[in-house]
């Protein structure tokens, strides 16, 4: 029996001012109304976009597909419905089609997938107050991959930590990021987490080494054995994981 994944990951905000990272690139763009604020996560400059929108826009939405890997933003506007699409192209972030900042794209390969069985609507603000890492797992294990891949924060788990590995996450997820999983380098929210500052270096390493330590938590390979569920939480009760491949090329499925 082929074991499949149901789920589509495409987690979307109504926010004005929302942000997310663009899928294959170090951007990520805040999205409002009339406007467009892309940042790269490497070098920190910024660049605006002004859609020239008339409001007010009605049922304002940020998108970010995890399927196309593309980011949509749309809305009922004066002039009738508007949607556009936002990508990374092999020329740089493109809007429609139309290269509006040019940059280097990362290398599109395979992707592994997780699903926990969780299927409800993926609105962000209602995801964010759940605090089911159920739920976030899937959209953060994607989109890590999907990132420039590079080291970054210390180890993820110390040995003591593991024993409650859903509250630690938790903990750097709201920390950590900031709109639809926009990694951030400071906590801007001031909850009381982490030690006020900014911290050097690029935060997209809260993505992509955050990928991995997830997967280490289903899977993890020595040279003699191939270990499943090393670390498997209460939470985690039930859940896929499909197109995993190891480092030898082999490719596995396992529920």
């Amino acid at each position: 029996m082929k074991i499949t994944i149901a789920e589509r990951l495409k987690p979307f905000s109504h926010e004005p001012g929302a942000s997310c990272v663009i899928p294959w690139s170090s951007y990520k763009v805040q999205a409002f109304p009339a406007l467009l604020i892309f940042e790269d996560l490497m070098t920190f400059q910024k660049h605006e976009y002004h859609l020239g929108w008339k409001g007010p826009v009605l049922d304002f939405t940020l998108e970010l597909d995890l399927e196309k890997g593309v980011v949509w933003v749309y809305g009922k506007t004066l002039d009738g419905h508007r949607r556009l699409c936002i990508q990374m192209t092999e020329e740089g972030i493109a809007i429609d089609k139309k290269l509006v900042l040019p940059g280097a794209k990362v290398n599109p390969h395979s992707l592994e997938r997780l699903s926990l069985g969780m299927s409800k609507a993926l609105d962000w603000e209602k995801v964010t107050r759940r605090h089911l890492m159920a739920e976030i797992f899937p959209i953060w294990f994607r989109l890590g991959q999907m990132v420039p891949q590079g080291a970054g924060t210390a180890g993820f788990l110390d040995e003591d930590e593991k024993r409650d590995i859903a509250a630690v996450y938790l903990k750097l997820f709201l920390a950590g990021f900031e709109g639809i999983l926009a990694p951030r380098l400071s906590d801007t929210d001031h909850q009381g987490i982490v030690p006020e500052g900014f911290f050097s270096g690029s935060p997209l390493a809260l993505l992509s080494e955050g990928a991995k330590s997830i997967r280490s938590l289903f899977f993890k390979e020595s040279s003699q054995s191939w270990d499943f569920l090393p670390c498997l939480s209460p939470e985690f009760h039930a859940g896929r994981f499909i197109q995993m491949e190891t480092k030898a090329g082999d490719k596995i499925d396992f529920e």
